[in-house]
C-alpha cells in the first residue's frame, strides 16, 4: 500500500519546495521510497535535489 503526499500552493515564497525537500529526504533515509515530482516551471525543487 502506498501513501501519496500532496504539498501544493498557488502562492509563490511559501516554502514549498524547502518542505517537500526535507520531508523527502526525511522518508528516504527512513528507508522509504520516495518520487518527487517538480511541477515548478522553475525547477526550484529539482536543482535543490542536486539536478542541473
Amino acid at each position: 500500500m502506498c501513501k501519496v503526499i500532496i504539498c501544493a500552493n498557488q502562492k509563490g515564497g511559501v516554502a514549498k519546495s524547502t518542505s517537500v525537500v526535507n520531508l523527502g529526504i526525511g522518508l528516504a533515509n527512513k528507508g522509504k521510497r520516495v518520487l518527487v515530482i517538480d511541477n515548478d516551471p522553475q525547477g526550484s525543487l529539482t536543482e535543490a535535489l542536486g539536478y542541473p
